[in-house]
Protein backbone atom coordinates (compact mmCIF):
# COMPACT_ATOMS: atom_id res chain seq x y z
CA UNK A 1 0.00 0.00 0.00
CA UNK A 2 1.34 3.46 -1.17
CA UNK A 3 1.99 6.11 2.07
CA UNK A 4 0.53 9.18 2.17
CA UNK A 5 3.77 10.50 1.99
CA UNK A 6 4.10 8.94 -1.65
CA UNK A 7 0.65 10.74 -2.47
CA UNK A 8 1.87 13.78 -1.26
CA UNK A 9 5.32 14.05 -2.73
CA UNK A 10 3.57 13.29 -6.18
CA UNK A 11 0.79 16.03 -5.65
CA UNK A 12 3.47 18.98 -4.98
CA UNK A 13 5.81 20.32 -6.95
CA UNK A 14 9.68 19.40 -5.96
CA UNK A 15 12.01 21.73 -4.39
CA UNK A 16 14.01 21.97 -7.21
CA UNK A 17 11.26 23.04 -9.67
CA UNK A 18 9.73 25.83 -7.21
CA UNK A 19 14.26 27.04 -6.79
CA UNK A 20 13.52 27.53 -11.09
CA UNK A 21 10.20 29.07 -10.59
CA UNK A 22 11.33 31.34 -7.76
CA UNK A 23 14.81 32.61 -9.99
CA UNK A 24 12.64 33.06 -13.31
CA UNK A 25 10.05 35.08 -11.18
CA UNK A 26 13.22 37.24 -9.35
CA UNK A 27 14.84 37.08 -12.83
CA UNK A 28 11.55 38.78 -14.55
CA UNK A 29 11.24 40.74 -11.61
CA UNK A 30 14.92 42.66 -11.79
CA UNK A 31 14.06 43.02 -15.79
CA UNK A 32 10.90 44.72 -15.36
CA UNK A 33 12.41 46.94 -12.84
CA UNK A 34 15.27 47.45 -15.03
CA UNK A 35 12.95 48.78 -17.76
CA UNK A 36 11.08 50.87 -15.72
CA UNK A 37 14.06 52.62 -14.77
CA UNK A 38 15.87 52.84 -17.83
CA UNK A 39 12.75 54.27 -19.41
CA UNK A 40 12.17 56.60 -17.05
CA UNK A 41 15.03 57.84 -15.32
CA UNK A 42 18.43 56.09 -16.58
CA UNK A 43 18.65 56.40 -20.39
CA UNK A 44 14.64 57.16 -21.57
CA UNK A 45 15.83 58.49 -24.71
CA UNK A 46 17.17 55.09 -25.52
CA UNK A 47 14.73 52.92 -24.38
CA UNK A 48 12.18 55.82 -26.33
CA UNK A 49 14.29 55.21 -29.50
CA UNK A 50 13.76 51.43 -28.94
CA UNK A 51 10.23 51.22 -28.89
CA UNK A 52 10.13 53.55 -31.74
CA UNK A 53 12.17 51.47 -33.69
CA UNK A 54 9.77 48.33 -33.40
CA UNK A 55 6.58 50.49 -33.42
CA UNK A 56 7.67 52.10 -36.54
CA UNK A 57 8.53 48.31 -38.24
CA UNK A 58 5.21 46.87 -36.68
CA UNK A 59 2.78 49.94 -38.20
CA UNK A 60 4.59 48.86 -41.82
CA UNK A 61 3.61 45.53 -41.25
CA UNK A 62 0.02 45.91 -40.54
CA UNK A 63 -0.55 48.58 -42.95
CA UNK A 64 1.34 46.48 -45.99
CA UNK A 65 -0.66 43.74 -44.69
CA UNK A 66 -4.03 45.47 -45.09
CA UNK A 67 -3.40 46.48 -48.13
CA UNK A 68 -2.75 42.96 -48.95
CA UNK A 69 -6.13 41.90 -47.62
CA UNK A 70 -7.67 44.84 -49.35
CA UNK A 71 -6.36 43.26 -52.87
CA UNK A 72 -7.87 39.36 -52.14
CA UNK A 73 -11.30 40.93 -50.21
CA UNK A 74 -12.73 42.87 -52.96
CA UNK A 75 -11.43 39.88 -55.63
CA UNK A 76 -13.84 37.66 -53.69
CA UNK A 77 -16.54 40.50 -52.95
CA UNK A 78 -16.50 38.93 -49.55
CA UNK A 79 -17.52 40.45 -46.51
CA UNK A 80 -20.80 39.23 -44.27
CA UNK A 81 -20.22 36.93 -41.83
CA UNK A 82 -23.26 34.56 -42.81
CA UNK A 83 -22.10 34.55 -47.18
CA UNK A 84 -21.09 31.46 -48.42
CA UNK A 85 -19.54 30.41 -51.69
CA UNK A 86 -19.91 26.99 -53.44
CA UNK A 87 -17.07 26.46 -55.78
CA UNK A 88 -15.56 23.90 -57.73
CA UNK A 89 -12.67 22.25 -56.40
CA UNK A 90 -11.11 21.64 -59.47
CA UNK A 91 -10.92 26.09 -59.64
CA UNK A 92 -8.24 26.60 -57.01
CA UNK A 93 -10.75 28.07 -55.05
CA UNK A 94 -10.63 31.33 -57.26
CA UNK A 95 -12.21 34.25 -56.85
CA UNK A 96 -15.84 35.31 -58.66
CA UNK A 97 -14.18 38.22 -60.80
CA UNK A 98 -11.33 35.76 -62.27
CA UNK A 99 -13.43 32.70 -62.06
CA UNK A 100 -13.97 32.70 -66.20
CA UNK A 101 -12.72 29.63 -67.76
CA UNK A 102 -12.86 27.67 -64.70
CA UNK A 103 -15.25 24.24 -64.69
CA UNK A 104 -18.43 25.46 -64.27
CA UNK A 105 -21.67 24.08 -62.51
CA UNK A 106 -24.51 22.48 -64.84
CA UNK A 107 -28.39 22.83 -63.77
CA UNK A 108 -27.39 25.97 -61.78
CA UNK A 109 -31.43 27.37 -61.50
CA UNK A 110 -32.32 23.49 -60.28
CA UNK A 111 -29.64 23.05 -57.42
CA UNK A 112 -30.66 26.74 -56.68
CA UNK A 113 -34.32 26.25 -55.59
CA UNK A 114 -33.05 23.05 -53.69
CA UNK A 115 -30.49 24.96 -52.23
CA UNK A 116 -33.33 27.67 -50.96
CA UNK A 117 -35.43 24.89 -49.32
CA UNK A 118 -32.84 24.69 -46.31
CA UNK A 119 -34.31 26.34 -43.72
CA UNK A 120 -31.06 27.98 -42.87
CA UNK A 121 -30.48 29.80 -45.99
CA UNK A 122 -32.10 33.12 -46.60
CA UNK A 123 -30.61 34.00 -49.42
CA UNK A 124 -28.87 32.28 -53.00
CA UNK A 125 -28.21 32.84 -56.05
CA UNK A 126 -25.84 31.92 -59.20
CA UNK A 127 -23.13 33.75 -60.46
CA UNK A 128 -21.96 33.76 -63.77
CA UNK A 129 -19.03 35.94 -64.48
CA UNK A 130 -17.97 36.84 -68.09
CA UNK A 131 -16.59 40.09 -69.70
CA UNK A 132 -18.89 41.81 -72.14
CA UNK A 133 -17.80 44.91 -74.48
CA UNK A 134 -21.31 47.24 -73.96
CA UNK A 135 -21.88 50.37 -76.02
CA UNK A 136 -24.31 52.76 -75.13
CA UNK A 137 -26.65 55.40 -77.62
CA UNK A 138 -23.68 57.91 -77.31
CA UNK A 139 -20.98 55.31 -79.42
CA UNK A 140 -19.39 54.89 -75.96
CA UNK A 141 -17.97 51.35 -76.02
CA UNK A 142 -16.35 49.78 -72.76
CA UNK A 143 -15.31 46.10 -71.13
CA UNK A 144 -17.02 45.20 -67.72
CA UNK A 145 -17.62 42.09 -65.74
CA UNK A 146 -20.75 40.72 -66.32
CA UNK A 147 -22.15 38.74 -63.40
CA UNK A 148 -25.66 36.96 -64.25
CA UNK A 149 -27.39 36.10 -61.00
CA UNK A 150 -30.87 35.15 -60.18
CA UNK A 151 -32.48 38.20 -57.50
CA UNK A 152 -34.53 37.37 -54.58
CA UNK A 153 -36.93 39.20 -53.39
CA UNK A 154 -36.09 39.45 -49.81
CA UNK A 155 -32.73 41.94 -50.81
CA UNK A 156 -29.64 40.65 -51.83
CA UNK A 157 -26.30 41.95 -52.30
CA UNK A 158 -24.20 40.44 -54.93
CA UNK A 159 -20.41 41.90 -54.93
CA UNK A 160 -21.55 44.55 -52.83
CA UNK A 161 -23.90 46.05 -55.28
CA UNK A 162 -27.66 45.34 -54.22
CA UNK A 163 -30.27 44.15 -56.94
CA UNK A 164 -32.93 46.10 -55.20
CA UNK A 165 -33.52 47.34 -59.04
CA UNK A 166 -33.77 43.87 -60.45
CA UNK A 167 -37.47 42.20 -60.86
CA UNK A 168 -37.43 39.16 -58.84
CA UNK A 169 -36.30 35.57 -60.07
CA UNK A 170 -35.36 35.03 -63.28
CA UNK A 171 -37.80 35.64 -65.90
CA UNK A 172 -36.50 34.58 -68.74
CA UNK A 173 -35.54 30.99 -67.71
CA UNK A 174 -39.40 29.61 -67.55
CA UNK A 175 -39.78 25.93 -66.44
CA UNK A 176 -36.24 24.72 -67.89
CA UNK A 177 -36.33 26.84 -70.87
CA UNK A 178 -35.52 30.40 -72.32
CA UNK A 179 -38.60 31.25 -73.67
CA UNK A 180 -39.66 33.73 -70.55
CA UNK A 181 -39.76 37.34 -70.86
CA UNK A 182 -36.74 39.21 -71.18
CA UNK A 183 -36.59 42.03 -69.07
CA UNK A 184 -33.10 43.67 -69.73
CA UNK A 185 -32.12 45.02 -66.29
CA UNK A 186 -28.84 45.70 -65.27
CA UNK A 187 -27.76 47.52 -62.56
CA UNK A 188 -23.89 48.81 -62.66
CA UNK A 189 -21.63 49.73 -60.33
CA UNK A 190 -20.41 53.06 -60.15
CA UNK A 191 -17.36 52.69 -61.58
CA UNK A 192 -19.09 51.21 -64.83
CA UNK A 193 -21.15 54.03 -65.22
CA UNK A 194 -18.75 56.47 -65.00
CA UNK A 195 -16.71 54.26 -67.43
CA UNK A 196 -19.70 54.21 -70.04
CA UNK A 197 -21.27 57.64 -69.31
CA UNK A 198 -24.27 56.22 -68.27
CA UNK A 199 -27.15 57.25 -66.48
CA UNK A 200 -30.82 55.76 -65.25
CA UNK A 201 -32.54 54.44 -67.91
CA UNK A 202 -30.01 54.49 -70.83
CA UNK A 203 -30.03 51.59 -73.06
CA UNK A 204 -27.18 49.37 -73.60
CA UNK A 205 -25.87 47.14 -76.40
CA UNK A 206 -23.80 44.09 -75.98
CA UNK A 207 -21.33 44.16 -78.79
CA UNK A 208 -19.03 41.26 -79.92
CA UNK A 209 -21.48 38.68 -79.33
CA UNK A 210 -23.89 38.56 -82.61
CA UNK A 211 -26.96 39.58 -80.35
CA UNK A 212 -29.53 41.82 -81.04
CA UNK A 213 -30.60 42.11 -77.37
CA UNK A 214 -30.48 45.21 -75.26
CA UNK A 215 -30.59 46.42 -71.65
CA UNK A 216 -31.40 49.06 -69.89
CA UNK A 217 -29.62 50.43 -66.86
CA UNK A 218 -32.19 50.36 -63.99
CA UNK A 219 -29.95 50.66 -61.11
CA UNK A 220 -26.28 52.78 -60.66
CA UNK A 221 -25.19 51.34 -57.05
CA UNK A 222 -22.01 52.42 -55.12
CA UNK A 223 -20.49 48.81 -53.40
CA UNK A 224 -21.94 48.64 -50.04
CA UNK A 225 -18.29 46.81 -48.48
CA UNK A 226 -17.12 50.43 -49.33
CA UNK A 227 -13.86 49.37 -50.94
CA UNK A 228 -12.19 49.60 -54.17
CA UNK A 229 -15.07 46.85 -55.96
CA UNK A 230 -17.11 50.11 -56.03
CA UNK A 231 -14.69 51.49 -58.42
CA UNK A 232 -14.77 48.11 -60.50
CA UNK A 233 -16.78 48.16 -63.88
CA UNK A 234 -19.36 45.62 -62.96
CA UNK A 235 -22.66 44.71 -64.35
CA UNK A 236 -25.14 42.66 -62.94
CA UNK A 237 -28.09 41.58 -64.76
CA UNK A 238 -30.66 38.36 -64.84
CA UNK A 239 -28.42 34.78 -64.94
CA UNK A 240 -30.37 33.58 -67.84
CA UNK A 241 -30.51 36.33 -69.78
CA UNK A 242 -26.27 36.36 -69.56
CA UNK A 243 -26.41 32.59 -70.64
CA UNK A 244 -28.48 32.77 -73.52
CA UNK A 245 -25.43 36.13 -74.55
CA UNK A 246 -22.61 33.80 -73.63
CA UNK A 247 -23.75 30.41 -74.86
CA UNK A 248 -23.95 29.30 -71.09
CA UNK A 249 -27.80 28.34 -71.60
CA UNK A 250 -27.48 24.73 -73.19
CA UNK A 251 -26.18 23.40 -69.54
CA UNK A 252 -27.97 26.13 -67.19
CA UNK A 253 -24.29 26.70 -66.31
CA UNK A 254 -22.99 28.88 -63.28
CA UNK A 255 -19.41 29.44 -61.63
CA UNK A 256 -20.13 29.91 -58.23
CA UNK A 257 -23.33 30.10 -55.83
CA UNK A 258 -23.75 32.41 -53.43
CA UNK A 259 -25.37 31.67 -50.13
CA UNK A 260 -26.65 33.99 -47.22
CA UNK A 261 -27.14 31.70 -44.64
CA UNK A 262 -28.40 32.12 -40.86
CA UNK A 263 -26.28 29.09 -39.08
CA UNK A 264 -22.81 27.28 -40.25
CA UNK A 265 -24.57 24.48 -39.77
CA UNK A 266 -26.04 24.55 -43.64
CA UNK A 267 -22.19 23.97 -44.91
CA UNK A 268 -22.34 20.13 -44.41
CA UNK A 269 -25.86 20.67 -46.36
CA UNK A 270 -24.04 22.74 -49.05
CA UNK A 271 -21.03 20.14 -49.62
CA UNK A 272 -23.52 17.65 -50.99
CA UNK A 273 -24.56 19.92 -53.94
CA UNK A 274 -22.49 18.92 -56.57
CA UNK A 275 -19.82 16.42 -56.00
CA UNK A 276 -16.32 17.71 -56.67
CA UNK A 277 -17.14 21.07 -54.76
CA UNK A 278 -16.00 22.99 -51.76
CA UNK A 279 -18.29 25.08 -49.47
CA UNK A 280 -15.71 28.38 -48.31
CA UNK A 281 -17.14 30.72 -46.00
CA UNK A 282 -16.18 34.51 -46.32
CA UNK A 283 -13.44 34.73 -44.56
CA UNK A 284 -12.10 31.32 -46.11
CA UNK A 285 -12.48 32.36 -49.48
CA UNK A 286 -10.29 35.72 -48.58
CA UNK A 287 -7.93 33.85 -46.95
CA UNK A 288 -7.21 31.46 -49.87
CA UNK A 289 -7.41 34.45 -52.04
CA UNK A 290 -5.04 36.16 -50.22
CA UNK A 291 -2.63 33.00 -50.44
CA UNK A 292 -3.12 32.64 -54.19
CA UNK A 293 -2.73 36.37 -55.00
CA UNK A 294 1.07 36.57 -56.15
CA UNK A 295 1.09 40.06 -55.38
CA UNK A 296 -0.76 40.05 -52.08
CA UNK A 297 1.51 37.00 -50.68
CA UNK A 298 4.48 39.26 -51.78
CA UNK A 299 3.36 42.17 -50.18
CA UNK A 300 2.89 40.58 -46.78
CA UNK A 301 6.28 38.45 -46.65
CA UNK A 302 8.15 41.54 -47.94
CA UNK A 303 6.67 43.56 -45.32
CA UNK A 304 7.62 40.97 -42.25
CA UNK A 305 10.88 40.34 -43.14
CA UNK A 306 11.48 44.15 -43.54
CA UNK A 307 9.54 44.84 -39.91
CA UNK A 308 11.75 41.56 -38.30
CA UNK A 309 15.34 43.36 -39.97
CA UNK A 310 14.44 46.75 -39.12
CA UNK A 311 12.63 46.23 -35.52
CA UNK A 312 15.55 44.20 -34.49
CA UNK A 313 18.71 46.51 -35.44
CA UNK A 314 16.76 48.56 -33.65
CA UNK A 315 16.44 46.71 -30.62
CA UNK A 316 19.90 45.34 -30.85
CA UNK A 317 21.88 48.51 -31.07
CA UNK A 318 20.47 50.01 -28.01
CA UNK A 319 20.61 46.64 -25.73
CA UNK A 320 24.21 45.97 -26.81
CA UNK A 321 24.86 50.03 -25.88
CA UNK A 322 22.96 49.18 -22.69
CA UNK A 323 25.31 46.10 -22.42
CA UNK A 324 28.53 48.12 -23.09
CA UNK A 325 27.34 51.00 -20.28
CA UNK A 326 26.70 48.07 -17.46
CA UNK A 327 29.64 46.39 -18.68
CA UNK A 328 31.70 46.83 -14.68
CA UNK A 329 28.01 45.72 -12.78
CA UNK A 330 27.84 42.69 -15.11
CA UNK A 331 32.03 41.54 -14.56
CA UNK A 332 30.91 42.29 -10.78
CA UNK A 333 28.12 39.70 -11.01
CA UNK A 334 29.87 37.65 -12.73
CA UNK A 335 32.95 37.52 -9.92
CA UNK A 336 30.12 37.12 -7.25
CA UNK A 337 29.02 33.97 -8.90
CA UNK A 338 25.36 35.20 -10.77
CA UNK A 339 25.76 32.70 -13.60
CA UNK A 340 25.87 33.72 -16.84
CA UNK A 341 22.62 32.48 -17.67
CA UNK A 342 20.63 34.77 -15.32
CA UNK A 343 22.39 37.74 -16.46
CA UNK A 344 21.48 37.22 -19.84
CA UNK A 345 17.81 35.98 -19.08
CA UNK A 346 17.50 39.36 -17.07
CA UNK A 347 18.58 41.33 -20.40
CA UNK A 348 16.36 39.16 -22.92
CA UNK A 349 13.34 39.76 -20.74
CA UNK A 350 13.94 43.81 -20.96
CA UNK A 351 14.61 43.08 -24.94
CA UNK A 352 11.08 41.41 -24.66
CA UNK A 353 9.10 44.45 -22.72
CA UNK A 354 11.16 46.91 -25.03
CA UNK A 355 9.50 45.16 -28.09
CA UNK A 356 6.01 44.39 -26.20
CA UNK A 357 5.55 47.77 -25.72
CA UNK A 358 6.48 48.89 -29.56
CA UNK A 359 4.29 46.04 -30.39
CA UNK A 360 1.39 47.64 -28.90
CA UNK A 361 2.22 51.05 -30.32
CA UNK A 362 2.82 49.96 -33.77
CA UNK A 363 -0.62 48.00 -33.43
CA UNK A 364 -2.17 51.11 -32.26
CA UNK A 365 -0.44 53.31 -35.28
CA UNK A 366 -0.94 50.77 -37.71
CA UNK A 367 -4.64 50.95 -37.41
CA UNK A 368 -4.56 54.52 -37.53
CA UNK A 369 -2.14 54.27 -40.43
CA UNK A 370 -4.97 51.78 -42.47
CA UNK A 371 -7.41 54.56 -42.04
CA UNK A 372 -5.54 57.21 -42.96
CA UNK A 373 -4.73 55.21 -46.23
CA UNK A 374 -8.28 54.47 -47.06
CA UNK A 375 -9.40 58.00 -46.80
CA UNK A 376 -6.68 59.23 -48.62
CA UNK A 377 -7.83 56.69 -51.58
CA UNK A 378 -11.05 57.91 -51.44
CA UNK A 379 -10.11 61.59 -51.48
CA UNK A 380 -7.61 61.19 -54.54
CA UNK A 381 -8.45 58.41 -56.53
CA UNK A 382 -12.37 58.11 -55.28
CA UNK A 383 -11.87 54.13 -55.04
CA UNK A 384 -13.04 53.82 -51.49
CA UNK A 385 -11.71 51.96 -49.25
CA UNK A 386 -7.58 49.69 -50.50
CA UNK A 387 -6.86 48.26 -47.05
CA UNK A 388 -8.59 46.58 -44.60
CA UNK A 389 -8.15 46.21 -40.84
CA UNK A 390 -9.27 43.57 -38.85
CA UNK A 391 -8.46 43.35 -34.67
CA UNK A 392 -6.96 40.07 -35.14
CA UNK A 393 -4.06 41.87 -36.81
CA UNK A 394 -3.32 43.97 -33.33
CA UNK A 395 -2.21 40.39 -32.11
CA UNK A 396 -0.59 39.84 -35.55
CA UNK A 397 1.39 42.69 -34.72
CA UNK A 398 2.34 42.12 -31.40
CA UNK A 399 3.39 38.63 -32.32
CA UNK A 400 6.40 40.30 -35.08
CA UNK A 401 7.43 42.58 -32.00
CA UNK A 402 7.94 39.33 -29.59
CA UNK A 403 9.68 37.79 -32.46
CA UNK A 404 11.63 40.81 -33.16
CA UNK A 405 12.53 40.45 -29.63
CA UNK A 406 13.28 36.84 -29.26
CA UNK A 407 15.80 37.50 -32.26
CA UNK A 408 17.75 39.91 -30.31
CA UNK A 409 18.61 37.79 -27.46
CA UNK A 410 21.37 35.83 -29.30
CA UNK A 411 23.13 39.51 -30.43
CA UNK A 412 22.87 39.76 -26.34
CA UNK A 413 24.75 36.42 -25.33
CA UNK A 414 26.78 37.47 -28.09
CA UNK A 415 27.88 40.51 -26.80
CA UNK A 416 27.87 39.25 -23.16
CA UNK A 417 30.15 36.36 -24.03
CA UNK A 418 32.84 38.54 -25.55
CA UNK A 419 32.86 40.27 -22.10
CA UNK A 420 32.74 37.31 -19.97
CA UNK A 421 35.87 35.71 -22.20
CA UNK A 422 37.67 38.80 -20.59
CA UNK A 423 38.66 39.72 -24.16
CA UNK A 424 38.31 43.60 -24.98
CA UNK A 425 36.58 46.03 -23.07
CA UNK A 426 32.96 46.75 -25.68
CA UNK A 427 32.60 50.29 -26.31
CA UNK A 428 29.94 52.25 -25.31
Amino acid sequence: MPSENDYSSRSSPSPGRLARVRRWKGRCGLAWRRFVSQALWLAPKRTLMSVVGVGMAVTLLLIVTGLAIGIAAPATGAGNAGDYWIVSETSGDSSPLVATGDPQFGGAHGANERIRDHDAVRTSTPLLVDVLRLETDAGTTEYVVAIGVVADVDGQTVMGLSTDAMTAGDPFYAEGTYDGEWTGEVVLSEGAATLLESEHGDTLTVAGRGTNRTFTTTGIETSETGNVMGAAPIAVMHLAELQSITGASSHDQADQFLVEATSSSVTSDLDGIYPQSAVLSSDELTTQQLLDSDLGLALSLAAVLVAIVVGSLFIATTMVLEVAADQDQLRTLAAIGVEFRSRLTTYGVQALLVALVGGLLGSLVGALGVRIANVAANAFFDVGSVAVFHPALVGYGVVAALVIGVLTIPVLALAMTRLEMGGDRLRA
